[in-house]
């Protein structure tokens, strides 16, 4: 048997007991994931075609995970977090990106290394959110506030993927790039999907590679004009959520975008086995991660109450449940290494 083929088998097969170990901790899978990769690359040597397999299908799989996000944001629900959840998550953006520079500047880390780490601080856990919502039940004010700001965060999180992606192009330029691409991508993708698309997906697996397929045109799109990929894909999800019967599609799609999510994890804890980490470097990590996630509970429940909706319990509350770090960070982290790499 070839030995990326062994190498990959061994790395799907821990990785899956590790996951099933921390959810049982009421973590993540994703750690479970990131582990199997850490210790898999430092334990075995990684082919270089596996390595190079991983970089194409990690692109592919964030690709992917934005068309579902915009498609789980839904092009119905735009106007409902342009209001208090945008105001929300723009203070919040603030506060944790103001803190982290009063924080991490004294300590000599590069400016463009701590708007990164702002932004990782900046956005909160959508699985665990929804989870939280799951097993308290809060106030219908509560649900509908913590929703629309993961909403925001999400539609945030994209566009600064592609300011990363072009901030050596210049901040004014990639702004009105950024700002063309969604008014003319969203109004073609929208008249595309409503007009073309919703005669030809159908509720089966040619439905099912026709909007994978969609997905990764938007990206290529994207892509063609040097932005991210992942902004095109959103796009194109948020134009084919205003397809009726996209729905039970998204159904089947959720499978396939978890596999490559998968690789996705295990690559990135290949990739952090690969680095050449000595103990001071782990210890300062350690230390930046600690501060990460204090400066995102205070920015996240200080932003809900001083503009939250509701009473202040109810803020505090909301606050409260946005008090995850997201796991997107992990997206962030991966376009900012490999494109200092490139």
């Amino acid at each position: 048997m070839d030995v990326a083929h062994t190498v990959l088998a061994l790395l799907f097969v821990l990785g899956f007991l590790l996951a099933l170990l921390v959810r049982k901790a009421n973590l993540s899978g994703a750690i479970g994931y990131l582990l199997a990769g850490l210790i898999i690359g430092l334990m075995l040597p990684i082919p270089g075609k596996l390595m190079s397999m991983f970089e194409i299908l990690s692109e592919v799989s964030i690709i992917l995970l934005f068309f579902e996000i915009g498609f789980e944001i839904h092009i119905e629900n735009i106007k409902d977090i342009i209001r208090h959840p945008l105001y929300i998550s723009l203070v919040e953006l603030l506060l944790a990106n103001a803190f982290t520079i009063l924080i991490l500047y004294p300590l000599g880390i590069p400016v463009s290394q701590i708007v990164i780490i702002g932004l990782i601080a900046s956005f909160s856990s959508t699985v665990f959110t929804y989870k939280l919502l799951e097993e308290h039940n809060p106030s219908p004010t509560v649900i509908k506030t913590v929703l629309m700001v993961a909403a925001v965060e999400d539609i945030i999180i994209v566009i600064s993927l592609n300011f990363i992606k072009g901030f050596a192009d210049g901040i004014m330029l990639i702004v009105v790039k950024t700002l063309l691409f969604l008014l003319a991508g969203s109004i073609a993708s929208y008249l595309f999907s409503k007009y073309v698309l919703s005669r030809l997906i159908s509720h089966d697996e040619r439905g099912l590679i026709l909007m994978i397929s969609y997905g990764l045109f938007m990206g290529v799109v994207a892509d063609y004009f040097d932005l991210t990929p992942a902004l095109g894909a959103f796009i194109g999800g948020l134009s084919i959520s205003a397809v009726e019967h996209s729905k039970p599609v998204m159904k089947m799609f959720k499978p396939v975008r978890a596999v490559f999510i998968t690789i996705f994890l295990l690559s990135m804890g290949v990739n952090i086995a690969l680095l050449p980490i000595s103990f001071e470097i782990l210890l300062v990590g350690m230390t930046i991660g600690a501060a990460v996630a204090f400066i995102h509970c205070f920015s996240t429940l200080l932003s809900c109450i001083l503009v939250g909706k509701g009473s202040k319990r109810e803020r505090v509350e909301t606050g409260s449940y946005l008090s995850t770090v997201s796991e997107l960070a992990l997206v962030i982290a991966y376009f900012s290494i490999y494109l200092r790499q490139a």
